[in-house]
């Protein structure tokens, strides 16, 4: 499991360094169908509202996302 305190860079350069697949994958708490799009606007939300509590479970699905795709490089 990642640690909760990885900062928003960290996720950002670690996405940016993946080959992220443009078919749906299934994440705890949904479907993410363009993964993509999703990082992108995830971290834009993120970048938009610093230390707006409120915008908690976007940064935690990119580390469900995270742990997506550490789990299946094992």
């Amino acid at each position: 499991k990642i640690s909760l305190m990885v900062t928003l860079d960290e996720i950002e350069r670690r996405f940016n360094d993946m080959d992220i697949p443009e078919t749906p994958i299934a994440i705890r708490g949904g479907i993410i169908n363009n993964p993509r799009m999703f990082i992108l606007s995830h971290i834009s939300y993120i970048r938009s509202n610093p230390k707006n509590k409120t915008f908690r479970p976007y940064y935690d699905r990119l580390l469900y996302l995270l742990d997506y795709f550490d789990e299946k490089q094992k």
